[in-house]
């Protein structure tokens, strides 16, 4: 949705709560979440600084999902300052998922207009608690073959063979 709609919307839901009273916007923001692993892209990150929240690497890559990364890593730098007098700078997210979202990727950059239909599947086919549960990195096996099962088949298995083919060619 472009970034006027969005605008026009909040204004409208604005006046229907402060109906005819005054109000001033103090200040607005609007924000773009990369769909890539950000604590991959190292060409211009400097040794003095320990990176955290989504340059740490603490974002779901396919789903700017950060909250539960970032909080893991705060807390877990939070102990290791208490006890080491050290910052943790291991990246927060298991490999498990760093794998599916790199997958994702892959299929979403072949074809973008799939992604409606994979959130809109996933959505409707993969019971709430399942779902918090995979994107709280707290997902078990029958968990990840939901979702895995939620998704559109053709996709994922091309967007899996290439990359086990260059992965091959690469050796």
């Amino acid at each position: 949705v472009a970034a006027s709609v969005l605008k026009a919307r909040l204004t409208d839901a604005i006046h229907k709560i402060v109906k005819q009273h005054p109000y001033t916007i103090q200040r607005t923001e609007c924000a773009a979440l990369p769909m890539y692993l950000v604590n991959q892209n190292t060409q211009h990150r400097k040794q003095a600084i320990i990176y955290g929240g989504i340059a740490g690497g603490a974002m779901r890559a396919s789903t700017g999902y950060s909250f539960i990364g970032s909080q893991k890593w705060a807390t877990q730098s939070a102990h290791d300052l208490i006890k080491t007098s050290t910052i943790s700078v291991n990246t927060p997210i298991p490999a498990i998922y760093q794998m599916m979202d790199k997958l994702m990727l892959s299929v979403l950059r072949n074809d973008m207009e799939v992604g409606v239909t994979i959130f809109i599947q996933l959505f409707k086919t993969v019971p709430a608690q399942r779902f918090v549960r995979f994107m709280s990195e707290k997902a078990t096996l029958i968990d990840f073959v939901c979702i895995i099962w939620a998704m559109p088949k053709k996709p994922f298995l091309r967007a899996l063979f290439r990359r086990v083919r260059v992965n091959i060619k690469n050796g």
